[in-house]
């Protein structure tokens, strides 16, 4: 490779970096690989084969003439699938004479000479492929760029991957928040938060309903207590510290009466975890829901 190749060569390297680095999608990176690859080689042909398993999967593909996109092969019948279980990056003058190739896969393509690079070397995710149609020696500097390309491949995928799994979150989270709230506005459930420390408490609308309280009106654990049947307290009260004790699960779940403003009496079952922070100085915060179960009694 002479100076002003090895200078493209290092321009569409740091070129295909530099879409890698923002690709989001498993699709960007495919495309991106299976054409940088080409241009990096000056081959007639490059694929992107991922690993799945004991097969390969030729995802992406630039060629001058069909090679095997959206096919697979048993890795262990396959050069992608030799490089990648071998660890190391192969290349080959000629295809006819080496018992690697699988003949009868090779022999309606233009191939004469390749080279496979693995992505991730230590633990191949996938190679990446390219082929001559006359024999070509794969020189040291076009598998330095391609060992560049690949290296650089392997981060991307993880980085796609890694977005998908956050968009996934994101949406089944978000979906997992829209079912609760359904569910707590459909069966009069209300939601609470405790700081233990301060006795700070908060109550959603759906709990200020459930306890008579209005909206704006100040509320804590003393008030909170204060709002529960007189015979019920002292239960309501071991519970939270059982809850709270150390080594305990932290469930906290019991069934208690509440005396409402107008004086009538509604059952309330309330469930909840105290968040173990020992580390910090033990238990400072408690959480959960209460509901109105006073036609079940």
């Amino acid at each position: 490779m002479d100076g002003n190749s090895a200078r493209e060569g290092v321009s569409e390297l740091l070129q295909a970096i530099q879409r890698l680095c923002a690709a989001r999608e498993m699709a960007s990176v495919i495309d991106i690989v299976r054409t940088s690859a080409r241009r990096l080689s000056g081959s007639d042909g490059a694929t992107f084969v991922l690993r799945e398993g004991d097969q390969v999967y030729y995802v992406g593909e630039d060629a001058i003439s069909p090679l095997w996109l959206g096919r697979r092969f048993p890795a262990t019948s396959c050069i992608s699938g030799w490089a990648m279980l071998n660890r190391q990056s192969v290349k080959i003058l000629d295809i006819r004479e080496d018992p690697r190739i699988p003949q009868d896969a090779y022999r309606q393509t233009f191939v004469r000479s390749l080279a496979i690079i693995p992505v991730n070397q230590k633990e191949p995710i996938a190679a990446i492929g390219v082929y001559w149609a006359q024999p070509h020696v794969t020189t040291q500097g076009e598998l330095e760029l391609l060992q560049a390309l690949a290296d650089a491949t392997a981060t991307a995928v993880t980085n796609s991957e890694l977005y998908r799994g956050l968009i996934v979150t994101r949406n089944e989270l978000e979906d997992a928040g829209m079912r609760l709230r359904l569910a707590l506005d459909a069966g009069a459930v209300g939601t609470w938060d405790l700081e233990l420390s301060t006795g700070a408490l908060i109550w959603d609308a759906k709990c200020r309903e459930l306890f008579g309280l209005a909206e704006g009106e100040p509320i804590d654990y003393q008030g909170f207590v204060e709002r529960v049947h007189p015979d019920d307290r002292a239960h309501v009260n071991a519970a939270v510290d059982a809850a709270c004790a150390r080594g305990s699960s932290g469930e906290y779940d019991i069934e208690y009466r509440v005396i409402l403003p107008s004086g009538d009496v509604r059952w309330v079952h309330a469930r909840g975890r105290a968040a173990q922070t020992e580390g910090q100085g033990g238990v400072r915060r408690m959480a959960g829901v209460s509901l109105d179960i006073t036609e079940r009694k």
